[in-house]
């Protein structure tokens, strides 16, 4: 028996418009609440996707190496096609959700204009409800005068009483009709209004459950859809890792990381190679004596480079040494001293001839200089000395002579 609001919210204190007008109301906290729901879920199903996604990268990142990495990869792939697929439920959430929130608002407005059309469905039912408080009181006093008076004509009180009394019972039958006929009116206007106002919220209500319900049916389906996809998803692991059999990932890791099937061979003994002995030679004599050719013509010529650049400070020595003895008419000293000098500069160009040229060549000529420049000071102190004694003879002459 389908249900109707116009049998089911009447009843004593005319609260059925207040209770289906808050019914409608709470229709949009729950549009509301639901929405928040379908949030909830879709968080859950992103952060899903998430761990998902940083699963596969684990499973990337592990060993590799070995028979069980086709396994790995059939992992991998699995959880990241879960991961894509937790995403895209993600989304479809993402559209319910905006579809709830859509119809929220214009829930929002459809309330706002049921309650501008049902303001005159309120107005009537405070004013039976105060109606039926007032003609309550009405009865409750027309009860209390009828009592009084009919107590006061049993005690036989006089007659001013019972006027009184009578009068005050008369006027209060009078408003407790007058409010009986004021409650008939407003009751019959009360409900037609109502009966239109239950038809109304009813409409309402049954549009609300069925949008409700769509919302509902369309979250169901996400869910569906999207665990039959995650369900497949399973199914082909199971198959990959069925046909992944022990000879597979055995012969997969022979391909990979076998070394070669060739067994090592067997050694015998052999005997030494000598062919390498008729290839070496030794140095030829020819090769030696142009090897001292160069080497006494490298020596030549470092003694030579001596031999041009002698020390500044010799060279002039000498020229004084040389200038001073043409002076004199005994020239015998000098002739020593040059031919000592010479002699002694021949004795070291041949020994420079026979040293071969090294990296000290350089230091020796420089000390040879200072030696020569010393000798050579040592020659002139003589010559002074045999000047001086040649000198002091020749005095000594001419003074016998002039005796």
């Amino acid at each position: 028996m389908p249900v109707d609001f116009r049998d089911c919210f009447w009843g004593e204190g005319n609260n059925g418009f207040d209770v289906l007008y808050r019914n409608m109301k709470n229709g949009y906290v729950v549009t509301k609440d639901l929405a928040e729901f379908f949030k909830e879920r879709s968080v859950i199903e992103e952060t899903n996707s998430k761990l998902l996604t940083k699963l596969a990268k684990h499973a990337s990142n592990c060993c590799i190496q070995g028979s069980f990495a086709p396994l790995w990869l059939i992992l991998k792939t699995s959880t990241e096609k879960l991961a894509t697929l937790h995403m895209q439920m993600v989304q479809r959430f993402q559209e319910l959700i905006k579809d709830v929130i859509k119809y929220s608002e214009d829930q929002h407005k459809r309330h706002k204009l049921c309650k501008e059309e049902e303001s005159g469905t309120s107005e009537i039912v405070q004013s039976i409800q105060q109606t039926t408080i007032s003609l309550q009181k009405a009865k409750e006093a027309f009860n209390a005068r009828a009592v009084e008076f009919e107590k006061l004509k049993r005690e036989n009180a006089s007659i001013k009483d019972l006027e009184k009394a009578e009068l005050k019972c008369k006027k209060a039958c009078e408003e407790y009709k007058l409010y009986i006929e004021k409650y008939t009116a407003i009751r019959e206007d009360f409900e037609k209004k109502m009966m239109v106002s239950c038809q109304h919220f009813q409409s309402i209500e049954e549009a609300h459950i069925k949008q409700i319900k769509i919302f509902l049916s369309n979250y169901a389906h996400v869910l569906e859809s999207g665990h039959a996809l995650i369900g497949q998803v399973h199914v082909e692991f199971i198959q990959q890792c069925n046909e992944m059999d022990v000879d597979k990932l055995l012969e997969h890791m022979v391909n990979e990381r076998g070394t070669g099937a060739e067994k090592p061979g067997a050694v015998t003994f052999e005997e030494a190679d000598l062919s390498p002995l008729g290839q070496t030679h030794s140095p030829d004599s020819s090769e030696i004596h142009t090897e001292e050719k160069i080497y006494k013509k490298e020596g030549k010529k470092m003694s030579l480079h001596r031999k041009s650049k002698p020390s500044r400070r010799t060279t002039s020595l000498l020229d004084l040494f040389f200038s001073s003895s043409l002076g004199n008419s005994e020239s015998s000293g000098v002739t020593n001293s040059t031919s000592s000098y010479s002699q002694n500069a021949n004795n070291d160009s041949a020994t420079s001839k026979s040293i071969p040229p090294n990296s000290n060549a350089l230091s020796r000529t420089n000390f040879r200089a200072s030696k020569w420049f010393l000798k050579s000071k040592r020659e002139k102190r003589k010559e002074k000395k045999k000047k001086k004694m040649n000198g002091t003879k020749e005095d000594t002459s001419v003074t016998s002579g002039e005796v």
